[in-house]
């Protein structure tokens, strides 16, 4: 028996005419406007988040910044030479074979909830490395171990905020933090600085294209210094992305100083932020223990 998704009330399902559409144009090259004319009685919100989906199973979302992405991870690596690496977000596992290209790292945490995509970084490490992964029988986890020449790899199918807060119990540290999620993850990333010294962190925001698409409630979130402005009815002015993601980095200092215990308190300084595309940010870190908390201020 096959059961449908509930749909919501005025709503209605795609048609495979509308998704063959969609898909075709797409493909070459169209933009949501000139899609929204093909099909006018959908609004451009549900359209906008459909080809978004239809991009992410194509595995063409980021697609035209993805290699200058990737470079700047390995640019970054090379600099920096970490050990230990906590990956939050890795999906099938892309910038994780890249972390495992790396000579100094000797161990990797790659975190996904998702279990379909999941099982596909599990599928695509073991195929690429040509390595067998062993369940680990810890706490009812679906937790696999694999060990590549002298790396061992943790592959995590669990919410990475969960397996952060269980690393910090048993006093576990990195070295290096990455953070690439599409959605914000700065509410969260007190969870994750916990288990981080001195070391790096990288983070990927995309918050800009909540601002240009007046998504207030996301905004609410992830950008606190420009709160009033940004939840005004009548903006003034037009906000750049450079001043955006400034004000937002500026936020991430703060947080540093958001810890409950005084020896938890991170200094945190910028090392090189890059945009990629029309409203992607990929920001690069060091942090390290802070004398005071008057320094983290100060900064």
């Amino acid at each position: 028996m096959k059961f449908n998704k509930p749909i919501a009330k005025g709503r209605k399902y795609w048609s495979e005419e509308e998704n063959s559409t969609i898909d075709k144009m797409i493909n070459t090259g169209k933009t949501l406007s000139e899609i929204k004319k093909y099909l006018p009685d959908r609004s451009a919100i549900s359209l906008k988040a459909k080809i978004r989906r239809i991009r992410f199973k194509q595995d063409k979302y980021g697609s035209d910044h993805r290699k200058e992405k990737y470079d700047l991870t390995r640019r970054w690596l090379s600099s920096i030479k970490p050990e230990k690496v906590f990956e939050g977000f890795a999906g099938e596992g892309k910038s994780t074979l890249i972390y495992l290209e790396s000579n100094s790292i000797k161990e990797i945490h790659s975190c996904e909830i998702n279990k379909k995509i999941f099982d596909k970084l599990l599928r695509n490490l073991s195929n690429t490395l040509r390595i067998k992964f062993k369940k680990l029988d810890k706490h009812n986890l679906n937790v696999f171990l694999g060990k590549y020449k002298d790396k061992d790899i943790f592959l995590v199918n669990e919410d990475s905020q969960k397996w952060a807060a269980r690393l910090y119990s048993y006093n576990k540290i990195f070295d290096f933090l990455d953070l690439d999620t599409c959605g914000t993850v700065l509410p969260s990333l007190n969870n994750y600085l916990r288990i981080i010294r001195d070391g790096h962190f990288l983070l990927t925001l995309g918050e800009f294209h909540s601002y240009r698409f007046g998504r207030k409630d996301a905004l609410i979130k992830s950008n606190p210094l420009m709160f009033k402005e940004l939840v005004s009815n009548k903006i003034s002015r037009n906000i750049s992305i450079n001043e955006f993601y400034n004000s937002l980095i500026a936020w991430i200092y703060l947080m540093g100083s958001q810890t409950i215990a005084y020896n938890e308190l991170r200094e945190i300084n910028l090392k090189e932020k890059v945009i990629l595309g029309k409203g992607v940010c990929r920001v690069f870190f060091s942090v390290k223990k802070a004398d005071s908390l008057a320094k983290i201020l100060n900064n």
